[in-house]
């Protein structure tokens, strides 16, 4: 049986209204690594052992009721089968399981990595899972079970509050109901489960692009960068900085207090993770720092490569600092080719216990 055909019979059961049981002749059928990861994820719950089984001694295979000799480690289970008479069982054969839909809300949420418990809405109905970032967004996940049941919009729809998400399913049926809100993208927790070196996983991408085709996300708002305005008839020549960490700088204007800013404050964000300082521009503000203001080529840029690669991490230097003081006027002083830059206001690495800013 293949992988993906064996996890829809099983989230079949847990959708089903009446109470579905795993016996162990039903896990046997299963291929041994699909078993073991399945029992690894912990959504198996074991229930009282089986009290009738088919015969596996004549070809007829007839369901009988099981009997059970002794206690404890010394009992023995047998069934009277009308053609082979009496037949012993295996208590392993007896074995029977469930699938627990507490366990698999939490799996879910583990593998989407929503960094939530789950929130149970509607008791052994639905889930809510966290928010799941997919791209650029975090998107809301919920677990539905029932979803096609005949007390469905009754039970479910009040529950279903969001605007926009995920709706993961324990059905395998791909159509959403005409009654679940248009923002919902559904699926079958099937259809995103791939059996990947012996482990169970979520395919991220597949519900990324499941997203990207239902769901019409609203930007992500960005929070503007800070400013902080020249004040007027002030040159940049008297403005001072101060490099207090790898990650801030306190700024001097005349007749204010210091302040200090971060990287995000001054709009030197790398763009593709937003967690940490462009590295190219923020190096080039360092070395400036480092060396008092001024770059010197001979010292600090001997390559022509070098040289190119620096003369544009500056240029959009400028233009960060141009934004941030809401100014037009030059931060640099006009390139010179034998000699390097050089800042128009004063800047010193501070980092190590250099003297404070001075009035």
């Amino acid at each position: 049986m293949q992988p993906r055909k064996t996890l829809q019979n099983l989230l079949l059961l847990a959708d089903a209204p009446s109470s579905s049981r795993l016996s162990a002749d039903d896990l046997t059928h299963w291929p041994e690594n699909l078993r073991r990861a399945i029992e690894a994820t912990a959504i198996l719950r074991q229930e009282a052992h089986a009290t009738s089984i088919n015969c596996d001694q004549c070809p007829d295979g007839g369901t009988e009721e099981v009997y059970y000799l002794g206690h404890g480690k010394a009992t023995r289970a047998y069934i009277n089968c009308p053609q082979c008479g009496r037949v012993q069982v295996l208590l392993e054969r007896l074995k029977q399981c469930s699938v627990d839909l507490g366990r698999l809300a939490l799996w879910l949420s583990k593998a989407l990595n929503t960094q939530a418990t789950p929130k149970t809405l509607v008791q052994e109905r639905v889930w809510d899972l966290g928010r799941c970032s997919l791209g650029t967004s975090r998107v809301p996940v919920i677990l539905v079970r029932g979803l096609h049941w005949q007390d469905a919009v009754q039970t479910l729809q009040p529950a279903l509050n969001q605007t926009a998400g995920v709706l993961l399913t324990t059905s395998s049926a791909h159509l959403s109901p005409s009654w679940v809100p248009r923002g919902f993208a559904v699926t079958s927790v099937a259809e995103i489960t791939r059996l990947n070196q012996g482990h169970l996983m979520l395919d991220r991408d597949e519900l990324a692009e499941l997203v990207r085709n239902r769901i019409r996300l609203k930007p992500k708002r960005e929070k503007p960068q800070t400013t902080y305005p020249l004040p007027a008839n002030c040159s940049l020549e008297r403005v001072q900085i101060e490099l207090v960490s790898n990650e801030s700088l306190r700024i001097k204007l005349p007749n204010k207090r210091p302040h200090v800013f971060d990287y995000k404050q001054l709009g030197l964000v790398d763009r593709r993770s937003g967690e940490r300082p462009a590295k190219t521009l923020w190096s080039a503000l360092e070395l400036f720092a480092v060396n008092n203001g001024f770059i010197d080529w001979n010292l600090s840029h001997g390559s022509v490569k070098h040289q190119e690669r620096l003369v544009k991490h500056v240029q959009r230097l400028k233009q960060a600092l141009q934004r941030f003081f809401e100014t037009d006027k030059e931060p640099f002083y006009p390139y010179q080719r034998e000699k390097g830059y050089r800042c128009r206001f004063v800047i010193k690495d501070a980092r190590y216990g250099g003297s404070g800013l001075h009035d």
